[in-house]
């Protein structure tokens, strides 16, 4: 079995073989348009045995296993078996039109539930739906990947406090991440975001460090301590009017 690297430079080399684009041009039209389409369906039926085979190679080497079929009619046989094998009773199957025959029919009767694929443009959902009977079927792990929005309105992180809303004091009603810590006897805290750069210069250097106005001013003026700059996600709001810094 190919490992990772392997199959991504021989997929390199594959590609390196190619020719480069030629500039595009208008086909002339041939004069018997079914008989030029009749020699590239026999071209294509020449070349299918070998680009199968290929198929077959690459598809094994990343431990696949590969079940060759004399014709359609032997395929429930084949998946019949391979469930049986596998102790599966739930089965995801393409589209019958995409497929070619209908295993609902065929192995329904053999004790197996087939679920059919929806055919055409699929929302994220049934997408979503299709891998989780996929993955009760065969044993495997799924779980949706979710982006910001998904994880915002999730009903199972807000109740588990993985989405978090609280009252800031300076940025108002804000959505964090919730504590990670989820501890039954000492729960954790959240209180407020993040401050701004330098939020807390004064509350440390005068009132616990015992720094002068003038001292500050001095390492200000040299640059060793500074505040939040002036730009968006690194000062506070436009509209906050300032107020005591607290810790």
């Amino acid at each position: 079995m190919a490992t990772r690297a392997e199959f991504l430079e021989g997929v390199k080399r594959e590609v390196e073989r190619s020719p480069g684009l030629f500039p595009a041009s208008a086909a002339p039209r041939p004069a018997n348009p079914a008989e030029a389409a009749e020699v590239v369906r026999r071209q294509l039926v020449e070349r299918w045995p070998q680009a199968l085979e290929r198929f077959r190679e690459e598809f094994e080497r990343v431990a696949g296993v590969f079940h060759r079929v004399r014709s359609l009619d032997e395929v429930p046989g084949v998946i019949r078996d391979l469930a049986r094998e596998r102790g599966a009773k739930e089965l995801v199957s393409w589209d019958p039109a995409a497929a070619g025959l209908d295993l609902r029919a065929s192995l329904g009767g053999e004790g197996l539930v087939v679920t059919v694929a929806e055919s055409g443009q699929e929302s994220e959902a049934a997408r979503l739906r299709h891998r989780e009977q996929a993955a009760r079927a065969h044993g495997f792990a799924v779980a949706p990947v979710m982006h910001g929005g998904d994880q915002y309105e999730d009903p199972h992180f807000r109740t588990r406090g993985s989405v978090w809303e609280l009252d800031d004091p300076v940025y108002g009603r804000v959505v964090d991440y919730g504590p990670a810590p989820k501890l039954s006897a000492t729960p954790a805290r959240h209180k407020w975001a993040g401050k701004p750069v330098g939020w807390h210069n004064s509350h440390v250097l005068k009132g616990l460090l015992g720094l002068g106005e003038g001292e500050i001013a001095d390492l200000e003026r040299r640059r060793v301590i500074g505040q939040w700059a002036d730009r968006r996600g690194a000062k506070p709001p436009d509209e906050w009017k300032g107020g005591a810094p607290t810790l």
